[in-house]
């Protein structure tokens, strides 16, 4: 399974769709913990926005995810 989420500015985006941090876990959630999380942030994305996701996966006991930038 792989699970691929974009941050731009404060936004996340999941399946193309704009979510919040708490809809995205409860999606997260629903994936098995060494599901592969790719997050790709543009160059638009607040660093706090990526740190609060990564914070909720580490929370949430995802730790198979990367961090791509473009």
């Amino acid at each position: 399974t792989v699970a691929e989420i974009t941050v731009s500015g404060n936004d996340y985006l999941y399946n193309n769709e704009k979510t919040s941090l708490e809809a995205l876990a409860a999606e997260i959630a629903k994936l098995d913990k060494d599901a592969e999380i790719t997050i790709t942030s543009d160059d638009t994305a607040a660093k706090n926005t990526v740190d609060e996701l990564t914070d909720k996966l580490d929370e949430l006991g995802y730790k198979n995810y990367k961090k791509i930038e473009k």
